[in-house]
């Protein structure tokens, strides 16, 4: 996911030399979220960063935002780690119903727990992610949904440890995530340049030349034969964005998908 972060950085800079010049994007060492956004703030190690926010646009943050669809939606969209004894039963959901019928696992203090709780779904919390496959092999809840740009990771490595735990991979689940760039206010220049490196590469191509590379091996493994796609609103996001954004997934990778559930 870095790799195509800087790429994608790179194409927006490169794209716009004749305009601004050259450039010189250096990357500081591995930082917190917390840490990002105060370094964004002062406008001196970090001019820009890219971020996810399952409320939309964060409020009354430092710097500016510019929505940009950084994952084509696809960092929304989950599949669930279950327990092997739970497999069979998961495979045979066939209904909104038989989702709200299970309960969730996540972090205690994620965002998305308002998007399962205004769904209906029951939600168990933990305060620490690394307690959150150890308490699903004790079976304290039904399914981990995680994006399918990370969820294989997760087990590749740990398959001995946990190795009562797989993905389920014909079931997803499905709500708009927001993408954007937040450029410091220290930076008026930078933030015109970005903005426009993004029409730039969106009107020639190279926007979905680079997604595809990157972001694409991540769904071209999706069954829409035997998909099954339950669809969440976020409550966060007004109507026409969850029903543009939810829309824009199911046409692209679920239009010959037969069983697609929509929780609202």
């Amino acid at each position: 996911m870095q790799v195509y972060l800087k790429t994608l950085a790179n194409a927006m800079l490169s794209s716009t030399s004749d305009v601004y010049g050259d450039y010189l994007l250096n990357y500081p060492e591995i930082m917190s979220g917390r840490r990002v956004r105060i370094e964004v703030a002062q406008g001196r190690r970090v001019h820009f960063e890219f971020y996810s926010s399952a409320g939309g646009e964060a409020e009354g943050e430092p710097g500016t935002s510019v929505p940009i669809p950084l994952l084509g939606g696809v960092l929304g969209l989950r599949k669930a780690i279950v327990h092997r004894d739970n497999v069979e039963a998961f495979a045979r959901l066939n209904s909104a119903k038989s989702l709200q019928s299970l309960v969730v696992g996540q972090g205690a203090q994620w965002p998305d727990n308002t998007i399962y709780k205004n769904a209906g779904i029951a939600l168990v919390g933990a305060k620490e992610y690394d307690n959150l496959l150890p308490m699903l092999m004790r079976k304290r809840f039904d399914f981990l949904p995680l994006s399918i740009i990370e969820i294989d990771g997760v087990l590749e490595k740990q398959t001995t440890v946990f190795d009562a735990l797989v993905v389920e991979d014909n079931t997803f689940i499905y709500y708009p995530i927001p993408t954007y760039i937040r450029v410091s206010d220290t930076q008026p220049e930078l933030l015109g340049r970005l903005n426009l490196g993004l029409k730039r590469i969106q009107a020639s191509g190279e926007f979905r030349a680079i997604m595809q590379k990157y972001i694409e091996p991540y769904v071209k493994g999706i069954s829409a034969q035997q998909a099954k796609l339950f669809v969440l609103e976020n409550p966060m996001l007004t109507e026409q964005e969850n029903r543009s954004r939810s829309r824009r997934i199911t046409e692209t990778y679920f239009a010959d998908t037969q069983k697609i559930f929509w929780l609202y």
